[in-house]
């Protein structure tokens, strides 16, 4: 029998607190930004922690800003 291994996770909550951005501003990072979102259901969306981390050292290495 295969076991499917999960990766950590956060949710869009935890990643809005992390950061200390509105829900306008996290949509925002997903639509202009290619934040790597996984959407389980209309009211459970994740990131992959190493997505996360890939998708912030990617844009500090191109030195672009992010804007909210």
């Amino acid at each position: 029998m295969n076991t499917m291994k999960t990766e950590d996770r956060l949710s869009k909550k935890e990643i809005m607190e992390l950061y200390q951005i509105n829900r306008k501003t996290f949509e925002s990072w997903v639509v202009k930004y290619n934040l790597p979102l996984i959407v389980i259901s209309d009211k459970r969306k994740v990131v992959r922690i190493s997505d996360l981390i890939k998708w912030e050292n990617g844009r500090m290495s191109s030195n672009k800003m992010i804007d909210s």
